[in-house]
Parts: C-alpha cells; structure tokens; sequence
C-alpha cells in the first residue's frame, strides 16, 4: 500500500509538473492555442487585396512577401504576422529638398514589413505596411511591432492602399515625437493657432479640432519609390533606376504627451486597430465647427467622424456648413433619445430653434445607444443624418417647404407635392436618391470587406417605411436582411473600427 501511494504521489507530482511546463511553454509563445488564421489564408487574403492596387496607386504593390519567413507575436488581443519581403527595398520617405544621394541612402537604411492583424476567432483581417528608416545603419529585421529593440530612426505605417497614417521617431527604442497625418496644409495650422487663442473659451464655442501648441511642429514629407527598367536591345547596360515622385504628406509633429495625436501617450502602434497606437489626429470638418462636449469626448463618436470626413461625399456635404459666411450652423450632439417599440431611432436632425428662420441645425447621436453600437452603425446614423441635414438646410434657405417649387428644388418639391400628408418625403428622398451613396461611402469607411451590396442593405437602415423600400420583392427584403446581419456579426462594440 505504501508504494502504491508512492507511486500515486509521484504521478501527481509529474502531472502538475507537466502543466506546469504548459502555462510556461503559452507564456512564452503567445501564438499557441489561439484559434487564428492560416498562412495561407492569410496569404490568399492578402493576393486579392494586392490584385486591386497597381504601384501608381500604392508604392507597396510591387513587393513581395516571404511568406516562409514570417514572425507572430499576440499584441492587445490581436494576433501580429510580420512577413518580410524578399526583394530590395525601394520606397523611402524624406522630409525637404532630397537629391538622389540622399534617398539611395536613406534607402540602404530602409526596412519594409507586412503587418497582419486579426483577432481570434474572427475572419477579418486588417493589413498595414511598417516602414523602418534607420537614421544609421541597424537590422531591422529584429525590430517588431510594439517591440523596437534599440532601434534609433523613423517608424512609419501605411494602410493597404499605401496611405501613410501614423509614425514615431525613435531613439534606442524609445518613442520621442509622434507623427499623425494632417488634413490641414502648414499655413491653415499657422493661422489655426492664431486663431486658438480666442476659440473654445466658453461652453458652446466653436472648438479647434487640432492641438496647435507650441510642443507640435508641422512638417511636410516626400514618399519615392525607385522603378527600374532595363533598355529593350542592350541587355550590356543592366537596369536603369531612377526615383519616381509619388506625393507629399502634411504631418503633425509632437513630442508625447503634449496633446499631439490626440492627446494620449503614444503606445507605438498602428491606430486602425483596437488598442493600437495614440487616438489619430483628427481632420476637422473646419476650424469652426460646432460640437457639444459631450460628443467631442465620446471617442466611438469622434472616430466615427475622423474616418467619415477622409470621405469625398460626407466632406463635400458638411462643407455646406463651414466657412466664414455660411449662413447655417451644423451642432454635433449626444443626447439621450426618447425609442419606440420595435425600431431603434440611433439619431436626430432638427433646426435649431425650430424654425423655418433656424441659423443652426442639431445632429444628434443616441447616447442611451451608441454603447451597443458598432463604429459602422454610428457611421451610419452619421450619413444618413448628414442627408437630413443637408435637406433642412436647403429648406431653410428658401424658409421652408411651403416655398418649394420647380425653380429651386424641383426633386424635394415632388417629393413633398406626394408625400406631406404623412411628413415621409425626406425619407423617400434618402431613399430613392442616397441608398447608394451612403453604401459606398460605409464600403470606404470599411476599408471595403464586403461587397457594394452588403452596404447597400446597410443603408436600408430607417427606410423601411418608404414606399421605395415596400416596392422591393420579398426576396429583396429577406437578402437585405440576411446581409446585413452577415456585414455586422462579430462586430466589436468598443474598438473604432469594428475589427
């Protein structure tokens, strides 16, 4: 009996000691047990994103990754593949006059990486490009994301499509400025920060949407690539290189913590994924846009925003109501809103007073909801809204819509002439004319996951009384619908970008 307990002890112990080694094994390879994509889905994901850009449109394209040689990591609750390209790097980007001394420099110092971020237990897939730019020669190679080693230069990241969209400056792994994108040019920032000084002061004043102290600088970056070409018929003379010009970029340069970035400590990250670098600066609908505090300091609200206005239709739209002399206000709000049985109401818009004589128009958020809410839905209620906006707004001009006719509005004037009655004409309007602009500018702010259909049903959302909706087929309505919860499953509630 004693050895038989002996021997049960001892299995114990081995036991124990065996999970032991597992915890451990886990801890210091984060990647395993995680429920994550393949190499080769990750590979055939990444293809079909490259098959829709050419080098004209993104420097990146003509890379190619070692999908061989790939190193994963597990970074606030992201799974990281990093692949390394085979071929020489070819892309560099400068600040100033630059010769091509000076680039072909820059370039031996250069390393690019692919970053593939996608959360466990989740198909999406974001892709970013990391750009190393030592300021002396360093292996790259061994620096990762999050994780810089003592890397001393410039860290860029570019999105699929090979727009720059934030970066730090780097000095033995330490981060000591962090660089966001502007959508101001260097002089407008100058005259913002004159302007600063009177903006903002009292509740309800018009808020500066960038920080413009004196800890920032603006600057303004060059990106090249090299194309080399040989001569068709002289093969002696190898392949001729030159630098080709792709475009320049207004950055935002500020040392941590002084408000640049959005005001948060930079982590080093990259800002299109759930914890991942400072809050993006935010491109301004216009230095003097109006927005209630409690709106301005809602961040699923503000990201929503900051992604919208990098898109052509909600800019060109709010752009009625910027400027010196625009006649009508636009007030970005979060309220509370009073829900019906069976339908969620995720926003508002009304003149403000309500008039017909308004100099200001609210556009209102739900707070009691925008919790539960994807930042693609808040998106959503953004675009849908602007439409109401934009239509009050050219109600107003004419002092109502008793006032329409043929000669000013003629679209909204029939609209209105057939459905007054029942005050529906503004939702006919979005839904006969605006169902597919709204689509695509949400197929943009997703970074295009789905097809134009998906965002399409999307759309639909609060259209559903619309006799343009009714006169869908069943089959219509029932697609719409399966879509729709297709495109916002699995959807994140707290992360900006759904991912």
């Amino acid at each position: 009996m004693k050895k038989l307990n002996a021997l049960l002890k001892l299995r114990w112990i081995i036991l124990l000691f065996s999970v032991f080694l597992g915890v451990q094994s886990c801890k210091k390879n984060e990647k395993i047990g995680i429920p994550d994509l393949t190499t080769e889905q990750l590979k055939s994901w990444f293809d079909k994103q490259s098959a829709l850009n050419s080098v004209s449109k993104n420097v990146f394209t003509g890379y190619t990754p070692n999908w061989e040689n790939i190193h994963t990591t597990l970074v606030d609750g992201y799974r990281v593949t990093e692949v390394n390209f085979t071929n020489p790097n070819k892309v560099v980007m400068l600040q100033g006059q630059t010769s091509d001394t000076e680039r072909e420099k820059a370039q031996n110092n250069t390393t690019i990486k692919l970053l593939l971020f996608n959360q466990a237990g989740s198909s999406n897939i974001t892709a970013a490009y990391m750009m190393l730019q030592g300021s002396l020669p360093q292996d790259g190679k061994e620096v990762h994301y999050k994780d810089f080693g003592s890397f001393t230069g410039t860290l860029s990241y570019y999105n699929i499509t090979g727009k720059f969209e934030n970066g730090y400056l780097l000095n033995s792994g330490k981060i000591t400025r962090s660089l966001e994108k502007s959508v101001l040019s260097p002089i407008q920032i100058l005259e913002l920060r004159e302007k600063q000084k009177t903006i903002g002061a009292k509740p309800g004043d018009k808020l500066s949407l960038y920080n413009v102290n004196d800890n920032c600088s603006v600057e303004v970056y060059d990106l090249y690539y090299e194309s080399c070409t040989s001569i068709q018929g002289m093969p002696e003379l190898g392949n001729v290189c030159s630098w080709v010009y792709v475009g320049s970029t207004t950055i935002i340069n500020c040392i941590p913590g002084s408000g640049g970035g959005g005001g948060t400590s930079p982590d080093g990250g990259y800002p299109n994924i759930g914890g991942g670098g400072a809050q993006p600066t935010i491109p301004p609908v216009s230095v003097d846009t109006i927005m209630q505090s409690k709106f301005y300091k809602n961040p699923k609200a503000m990201c929503a925003l900051n992604k919208l206005m990098q898109n052509n239709y909600y800019r060109a739209a709010l752009n009625k109501f910027i400027g010196e002399n625009k006649p009508i206000d636009l007030t970005f709000k979060l309220e509370n809103i009073e829900q019906q049985p069976g339908f969620q109401t995720l926003g508002t818009t009304i003149p403000n007073p309500v008039t017909w004589n308004a100099n200001n128009i609210d556009l209102t958020l739900a707070e009691n909801l925008i919790d539960n809410l994807s930042s693609i839905e808040v998106a959503l209620t953004l675009l849908h809204e602007g439409v109401h906006a934009e239509v009050f707004r050219k109600l107003i001009t004419i002092h109502g819509p008793s006032q329409l006719n043929n000669a000013n509005f003629p679209t909204l004037f029939n609209l209105y002439t057939q459905y007054r009655a029942n005050a529906a004409y503004d939702h006919e309007y979005i839904a006969r004319f605006y169902v597919e602009t709204i689509a695509s500018a949400l197929k943009e702010y997703d970074n295009n996951k789905f097809g134009i259909d998906y965002y399409q049903a999307l759309a639909w959302h609060g259209l559903k009384g619309t006799d343009a909706y009714q006169a869908l087929t069943d089959i219509q309505k029932s697609e719409i619908e399966t879509k729709k919860a297709t495109l916002l499953s699995n959807r994140s509630k707290t992360n900006c970008n759904d991912q």
